[in-house]
């Protein structure tokens, strides 16, 4: 049998893409000792149930990325490792690690990570297929990477019964996990057989989006089946659309920031302020990729319905004033600390605008150590693009044309059907607020969405919401619409907020009634002068979807009334009791420097039902 030794000491001066593929097809061999024959198991017994999938997954992705032998789509891999560690049975454990290993090497180029995936395959292997990796090692030198992987698994004479048999029991075992395996089971036939690689097709099936892993198992299975059909028949497209989101404090000049890429003109102190958000799109110079440049309103109180919209498959440009009360870097902390909790470790770049009249002054230092996802400062005047600041605009555009490429690298392909349902929903934006799920499944009909070996419907929802094409609260159930316009929430929130309707009251208490009122008398206009309109049936929603994303809570007592937290009162009342009193038992938590704004109303919304005495205010409850 061979050593660890012995494979490194056989790979030593064979170039690297020769030593991945030798690795890869040893990997892809043992691939079905993972099915075990021992009666009275379930599939994938050694895996926790509600693993199965994903970790299976992993081990068939891990696998693919050895025989693509690219970098590409990297830091989408799913890692076998974990289903190694998890594996209760060590020809699972041998078998993910082997798996992990080709990624690695795959991703790395590295010889050592190649040797390491062989002596793992060998540790599961018994000595038919040892046999069979000794036989590649006798070949290696004549071939190169894509010839050898283009060879039989088994390079002399048929596939073993044996194997055959186990291969047979793979494929039942994956066919009852019930998530689409069956994608996969082409790609290894091919495999075995020796069949052409179609390199490309293999790299977009590589390159699964976040829109779709966060989905699961199934999902990802279902879209990769999607790819494979849509590439036979010649009906991929891509997306090619990133979203980049502004964010900042009122009159910091998102807007203009906005305009000046669009070469608009933009005068000093004439933009109107932002009433909730605004969508633009703008062509990213040099690729075929369309940003959407979502541009949120910077009035304290519609920060809060942010959240209905920030994602981590975005960039975030934060647009800071120096010319404000705030200290720049708690500026800076604020809205970084926001794109942390909705938008986790997304790239953010920091632009300091109208800085012809006072300097940002940042730490970058300290900024950058504990937000590793800075891009960079860029110091503009966006009325002074043209000649003072031209050269800092310049290195701003271009740093932004790299990032949004850089969030565009893992794009979303649909089929001619999909992208037909996807462009119709697109039309009915401007003028329909609402797709009621009637008319969405007569589109699904009309174009057959869903088919088998395809993305479900409820994916594909999934993934118009997840894409910003519809708003999608499954958890709502007395929402019999899907929500096309997002104008239409977001103005919808921010004229309750700002109403004088919530103002007058002392404790942020409105009805069901009020806030029909409210929504129903205002004239509403999105930032191109559209009237929103608001029915009766439909105003609910609002009240919904701000209790989803716990904006405000329903009184338990009285339902049809409700608390918005942020017009609570700002001051603490008279408590009652001493926190100091011996046998009290009290905690403090510290936060150490910034607190972000939205925890203090989160935590009074997902415990009210526990306030005392309704002792409630802005920054505090008991």
């Amino acid at each position: 049998m061979l050593s660890r030794g012995d494979i490194e000491r056989r790979l030593k001066g064979v170039p690297f893409d020769i030593c991945i593929a030798f690795a890869a097809r040893s990997a892809l061999r043992v691939l079905p000792l993972l099915a075990v024959d021992t009666k009275g198991k379930l599939p994938f017994w050694y895996w926790p149930t509600q693993d199965r999938a994903e970790h299976l997954l992993a081990i068939l992705i891990d696998l693919q990325r050895g025989v693509v032998i690219s970098k590409a789509g990297q830091n989408n891999s799913p890692n076998a490792v974990r289903a190694a560690e998890a594996a209760n049975y060590d020809i699972a454990d041998a078998v993910a690690y082997a798996a992990a290993y080709v990624a690695h090497a795959a991703n790395h180029v590295e010889i050592n990570a190649a040797a390491n995936a062989v002596a793992y395959a060998v540790r599961a292997a018994t000595d038919t297929y040892n046999k069979a990796i000794f036989e590649d090692l006798d070949v290696m030198a004549i071939h190169s990477s894509l010839e050898l992987l283009q060879r039989p698994l088994w390079p002399v004479g048929p596939l073993p019964p044996s194997i055959q048999a186990r291969w047979q029991l793979f494929c039942d075992w994956a066919e009852r996990l019930e998530s689409g395996f069956e994608v996969w089971f082409d790609f290894y036939q091919d495999r075995l057989d020796g069949n052409p690689i179609d390199i490309d097709l293999l790299k977009k099936q590589l390159d699964i989006p976040a829109e779709i892993r966060d989905q699961g198992a199934k999902s990802v299975n279902a879209y990769l089946a999607t790819l494979i059909s849509g590439a036979n028949r010649g009906e991929l497209k891509s997306l090619n659309l990133v979203r980049a989101i502004f964010i900042g404090n009122g009159a910091a000049g998102k807007t203009s920031l906005i305009r000046t890429l669009h070469n608009e003109p933009v005068t000093e102190g004439k933009e109107a302020m932002t009433p909730g958000i605004a969508i633009r799109e703008w062509p990213v110079a040099g690729t075929e990729i369309t940003a959407r440049l979502w541009d949120f309103g910077g009035q304290v109180m519609s920060h809060s319905t942010h959240q209905f919209f920030l994602r981590e498959r975005c960039l975030y440009i934060l647009v800071l004033d120096a010319r404000t009360e705030i200290n720049a870097n708690d500026q800076a902390e604020y809205w970084l600390e926001h794109v942390k909790a909705f938008g986790k470790n997304a790239a953010v770049m920091l632009v300091g605008n109208k800085c012809d009249l006072t300097p940002v002054n940042l730490d970058m230092r300290a900024l950058k150590e504990k937000y590793p996802n800075i891009v960079g400062f860029y110091p503009l005047s966006c009325t002074q693009v043209a000649d003072r600041f031209k050269h800092q605009y310049a290195t701003f555009r271009a740093d932004l044309i790299e990032q949004l490429q850089r969030v565009g690298t893992h794009q979303l392909y649909f089929t001619k059907n999909q992208f037909a349902v996807l462009q119709s929903v697109r039309e009915r934006s401007p003028t329909d607020a609402f797709l009621s799920h009637e008319a969405f499944d007569a589109l699904c009909d009309r174009y057959a969405i869903g088919g088998k070996g395809e993305l479900s419907r409820d994916d594909f929802l999934g993934l118009l919401d997840k894409l910003g094409e519809v708003i999608h609260f499954p958890e709502m159930s007395r929402l019999d619409s899907y929500v096309l316009n997002p104008r239409w929430l977001t103005y919808g929130v921010y004229t309750l907020l700002y109403s004088d309707e919530v103002d007058s009251k002392p404790q942020g208490e409105l009805s069901e009634a009020q806030v029909i009122k409210i929504l129903r008398s205002k004239k509403v206009e999105d930032e191109h002068g559209n009237v929103l309109d608001y029915p009766t049936d439909k105003c609910g929603f609002i009240i919904d979807a701000m209790e989803e994303f716990k904006l405000c809570y329903r009184l338990p007592e009285d339902r049809k009334h409700f608390v918005i937290p942020d017009k609570l009162p700002a001051e603490q009342p008279e408590l009652d009791f001493d926190k100091k009193a011996p046998g009290t038992l009290a905690f403090e938590f510290d936060f150490c420097g910034f607190l972000p704004r939205h925890v203090m109303p989160t935590l009074i919304v997902a415990r009210h039902e526990e306030v005392v005495d309704g002792n409630v205010w802005q920054n505090g409850v008991v």
